[in-house]
Order: C-alpha cells, then structure tokens, then sequence
C-alpha cells in the first residue's frame, strides 16, 4: 500500500522517482490492460504506449491484442495497430447510434469545405436613396429617389475550420 499523498497549488511536488513510482501504483490498479486515458505528458509511464497508431507485435503483446485485435489497423507482418488518437476527437461507442457503433472508426475533418448543399443559393434585397443628402442604405430618406437590387446569388465553396476549443493532451493505452 502507498502513503497517501495530498497536494494543492501552492505545495505542487518536485517530479521525482518516488512520486513517478506512487503515479505508477496508481495506474497498476485503475487502469486494464488495453484502457486508455489522457495524459499531461508527451512521454507515457511504465506500461503505456501513446495511443499513436504505432505497429506492435501481436506475439509480444498477446493480451493487448486478445483486447483490441485489429479494430485499429492491420499492417501486417504480425503486428496490430494501436489507436491514433493524435489531432482527435473521442466519442463514446453507441449500439443504437449508427455513427457511432463501430470501435475503431475514424471520421470527420479539421477543415470542411461549405458546397451548395449546405449553403443553398441566395440573396438579399436592398433599398438604397440617392440625391443631394448623397446615398444612404436602409429606411426611406425624403431627400432622394429610391433604388431597389438584389446581391449576386452565392454558394459555398469556401473552407472553414470544424473544431470546437480545445486542449491539447497525450492518450495512452495500457499494454501489461
């Protein structure tokens, strides 16, 4: 058993061996083989691997790949495919969500590209006065004639960025 250890802002610990080794108890309890949780570090712990898409052997690591076999990546020769969390997003798996009741599927996009569909063509009316007060947009002036036009038709064709806030954080995965 490990001594428990209470920390807060202003008393934030050295990282050190003995607290890695009281991190690493923690971990041997709380996480299977084959969890994967984030992580404050680019580094993963004893135990873990960064969920990176890397090629691991499946005769090596037996266990990890009874778990996730090749939901994430067959490259062959032996070997399974970790996750590749880097750059991305994870939802919870759903039976009743057809979008997300596959294990290992990844989908979506950093940027979209707006088409006609999802901007459907369009415009807008204007009114605008001309006369000695000079132009104005908007409401009837009594000083000018009026004019009336319409904007040119648009549609998308424009990209965008898709992403909400975010931080960024390592995702491990447990191998032994």
């Amino acid at each position: 058993m490990y001594a428990q250890t209470t920390w807060t802002k202003t008393t934030a610990p050295t990282l050190c061996s003995s607290n890695l080794n009281h991190l690493e108890t923690q971990y041997d309890s709380a996480i299977l083989v084959g969890g994967i949780t984030m992580f404050g570090s680019s580094i993963a712990p004893t135990d873990f691997w960064l969920c990176d898409g890397a090629a691991v052997s499946i005769a090596a690591y037996p266990t990890l790949f009874a778990i996730t076999s090749y939901k994430f990546g067959n490259p062959g020769g032996g070997n399974f495919s970790l996750p590749d969390l880097r750059g991305k997003f994870v939802v919870g798996y759903s039976t009743n969500l057809g979008d997300y009741n596959t294990l290992g599927a990844s989908v979506g996009a950093s940027n979209a590209t707006l088409t006609a569909t999802h901007v459907p063509s369009h415009n807008h009316d204007l009114k605008w006065w001309v006369g000695s007060g000079g132009a104005y947009l908007g409401a009837a002036q009594s000083w000018g004639s009026p004019y009336q036009g319409q904007t040119n038709l648009s549609t998308g064709g424009y990209t965008h960025p898709n992403v909400p806030q975010y931080v960024v954080l390592s995702y491990i995965i447990r191998y032994r």
